[in-house]
């Protein structure tokens, strides 16, 4: 009998750290809300305000504790090669990527990489190994009229993370067409069309870029003194446009200002002046985060979530 009880405890505990792990869950310990008033004074600025999401003593002591290296970092570290698939002719919707480091790294799902035959916007999150060899790495085009090579046969810069509709339409919906409008629709907007239709050549506009510079200026300040931060949610008008939340911490500071890209780009083309709604952006998380079960499903309807060797590393809804 006693034998028993020692091999169902060990059986119990065996399965306890992942269990708690996955606890991405509203509620005291583990995630909570800014409060309403430090949220809405220190990160609501013109067409956006951002709702820090704040990890307690439980979600960090069980986070996942894995030092990840960017793909931004890694390209540029020369860590990664990310190449077209030219023994098939090459392929828009998928390229060759192999971390030839001994680093681990995270690709984050929506950013753009510049090279190559065309621009591409990256669909799914992934962790690189050391040493991986070639993967497939599931991309869309962001580069419309291009189909051949410049200077840079390969990949070897993240421009950065799209902006939320495109990011929704290669992430989520996975859809070409759409990906194509979204960018010709932010480009447009900014002025910064070419003859490639390039969703690069927003840094070609000067007055974007200022007022794109003045955004992550303001909201980096904001987050410099929140050091148990893993993610927010972010609203522009009376609508909520979007949300983002990692395993830990750390995860979250190293992608911060691609994040921040993304959502200020989309509140200076798309965004409208905001009327915060502290109690609509809590019921919002409360649909995908009051519980574990039933979680997943919740999620896979309006976002997208990342688990690596069966924990959670990131969330994004839309």
């Amino acid at each position: 009998m006693k034998s028993k009880i020692i091999i169902t405890s060990l059986v119990i505990s065996m399965f306890l750290p992942i269990h708690l792990f996955s606890q991405f869950v509203l509620k005291e310990g583990y995630l909570s809300l800014l409060t309403k008033d430090k949220a809405e004074q220190g990160f609501k600025y013109k067409n956006l305000v951002l709702y820090p999401i704040l990890g307690g003593n439980h979600f960090v002591s069980e986070s996942y504790k894995a030092n990840y290296t960017l793909l931004e970092d890694a390209l540029k570290q020369k860590k990664v090669r990310i190449t077209e698939k030219e023994n098939r002719g090459a392929e828009v919707n998928q390229l060759y990527i192999e971390n030839t480091s001994a680093d681990t790294v995270y690709v984050m799902a929506g950013e753009v990489i510049k090279g190559g035959k065309q621009d591409r916007v990256i669909s799914d999150d992934k962790v690189l190994v050391p040493k991986s060899g070639k993967i497939n790495l599931d991309v869309f085009c962001v580069e419309h009229n291009r189909w051949d090579y410049k200077s840079d046969r390969n990949f070897s810069q993240v421009h950065s993370l799209s902006t939320n509709s495109v990011r929704k339409c290669a992430v989520k919906e996975k859809n070409q067409s759409e990906v194509w409008q979204k960018v010709a629709d932010v480009t447009t907007k900014q002025n910064a069309q070419t003859s490639t239709g390039t969703y690069t050549a927003l840094t070609n506009s000067g007055a974007f870029t200022t007022d794109l510079n003045a955004y992550i200026t303001f909201y980096m300040a904001g987050f410099k003194g929140l050091n148990n931060c893993v993610g927010f949610v972010a609203i522009s008008g009376d609508k909520v446009i979007g949300c983002d939340i990692f395993a830990n911490t750390e995860m979250f500071k190293k992608q911060l200002k691609n994040l921040l890209q993304s959502y200020c780009t989309e509140a200076i083309t798309s965004g409208k002046a905001v009327a915060p709604d502290y109690t609509k952006v809590n019921s919002y998380l409360k649909n995908y985060l009051a519980e574990e079960k039933g979680q997943d499903a919740n999620i896979d309807k309006v976002g997208t979530k990342y688990e690596f060797k069966g924990k959670k590393l990131h969330i994004n809804t839309y």
